[in-house]
């Protein structure tokens, strides 16, 4: 009895249907795929299959010319893009998921929108104070709105910030960043379209976020700076994080500033001196503070002990700002090298407080991984870091009478922190595992 003949594939038979114009780059958009080893591997078995040698060898010739041309690179860099797009859209829905229970304190509002979460009322405050928002460096009410984070302002952009980034606004995106990366595009005009982009945006956490992607155009190098000992701090500061930072975490209309002045928040307490501040604006003045950072190179000079000190620096200076200025909670944020945490600090109960882990970001370091940072994942991050600040970190209302307690005890309370460095034992070992993340 004969053999049953063998049944053609799918592929092979569309390229037997098209063999008077078959290409590889055809038959890699016809069948979905963006491996190029894979392809490139499948499409010669193929040919070695089923076409004659003399067709083959001229189809074989072709792949060998196209494989060298730049055509080929842009187009497999292309469907490189596409796989990682379809991936991250898999996996995103999960990780958002898991984020929203993640990320913030217990009990806060991050993913509410009923405003009355917004603020944690005092016993002792009065109707006319919850109505007003009073902070407790206010000495009139008609300076209030222009002295303080307003809790108006929290509520009323609650249904903007609770938007994350859909497919086509993270296809734009990309898409612009690509461009630059390729030269195809001046860094000019994407900047352009990227704040018409945030423009168009409904007002919130996804505008600043775009905005400030926009900032980093023109302030990342255009390749990656290799020897990290030549990076300082203060290089870090400016030509890294500031353009995203300032976006994200301060802005004017709200009289909130995001500042690197190395400096204590407090006349009285100099033992701590953060690197960064998020300060209100009070007329012509700086307020209270909001939120803190710390930066360290994170080069040959960085160890995990000084880091991990710093981390310590970030939850004493958090902690000091709630209970002086009577915050709901406290930002902070460490950077080690190219590698940015964001914390919140939040006092759950007399003499308890906990500093929470929301993000962890690897840091674009160049115009030419900047496509890798600014994933529909780390867009989203960013988005819920924004809005974990604004209705988190404000001041609470408190009364007058307050006030001049909370002045008199609060400072008197402060342990020095060179008294908790006295805890801290004096010998090292390099050999543990004590993660260096932060």
């Amino acid at each position: 009895m004969p053999g049953k003949r063998k049944r053609t594939s799918n592929d092979a038979q569309w390229c037997l249907n098209n063999s008077n114009t078959l290409t590889v780059k055809d038959f890699a958009i016809e069948f979905g795929l963006t491996d190029r080893q894979y392809t490139v591997t499948r499409y010669r078995n193929i040919l070695r299959a089923h076409f004659s040698r003399d067709r083959r060898e001229s189809l074989l010739q072709d792949l060998d010319g196209w494989k060298k041309s730049l055509d080929a690179k842009n187009f497999w860099k292309e469907q490189a893009r596409k796989q990682t797009i379809a991936e991250t859209r898999v996996r995103c829905s999960a990780f958002v998921d898991a984020i929203i229970h993640e990320e913030g304190p217990k009990g806060s509002s991050i993913i509410n929108d009923d405003s009355n979460n917004n603020v944690e009322s005092s016993s002792s405050s009065s109707t006319n104070n919850r109505d007003r928002g009073t902070n407790i460096n206010n000495s009139d009410d008609n300076n209030h709105n222009d002295r303080s984070i307003s809790e108006r302002n929290h509520n009323s952009s609650n249904n903007n910030i609770n938007k994350l980034f859909n497919d086509d606004e993270f296809i734009k995106v990309t898409r612009i960043i690509n461009e630059v990366a390729e030269k195809t595009k001046t860094i000019r005009t994407a900047k352009l379209e990227l704040l018409t982009l945030a423009a168009s945006m409904e007002g919130g956490n996804k505008a600043s976020v775009v905005e400030g992607v926009a900032n980093l155009l023109t302030k990342l190098p255009r390749v990656e700076i290799l020897n990290m000992d030549k990076l300082g701090e203060v290089e870090l500061q400016t030509t890294y994080y500031d353009a995203l930072l300032s976006e994200l975490i301060a802005d004017q209309d709200k009289n909130v500033a995001l500042r690197w002045p190395n400096k204590s928040t407090d006349e009285e307490q100099t033992d701590i001196r953060p690197d960064a501040i998020v300060s209100t604006i009070m007329q012509h003045d700086f307020g209270y503070p909001v939120g803190f950072g710390e930066v360290k190179p994170g080069n040959s000079s960085t160890t995990k002990h000084s880091v991990s000190l710093d981390v310590l620096r970030l939850g004493i200076a958090s902690k000091r700002a709630i209970d002086k200025w009577k915050l709901n909670s406290c930002l902070g944020f460490m950077i080690n090298g190219f590698d940015l945490t964001f914390f919140i600090t939040k006092k759950q109960h007399k003499n308890c407080y906990t500093m929470l882990d929301i993000a962890q970001f690897t840091y674009a370091s160049s115009l030419s991984n900047l496509h890798s940072f600014v994933s529909l994942m780390n867009l989203n991050k960013l988005t819920k870091v924004g809005r974990c600040f604004w209705n988190e970190c404000h001041a609470t209302h408190v009364t007058r009478d307050d006030e001049a307690g909370a002045m008199a005890n609060d400072d008197a309370g402060v342990v020095p922190i060179s008294e908790l460095y006295a805890l801290i034992s004096r010998t090292r070992n390099r050999t543990l595992g004590t993660s260096s993340r932060y």
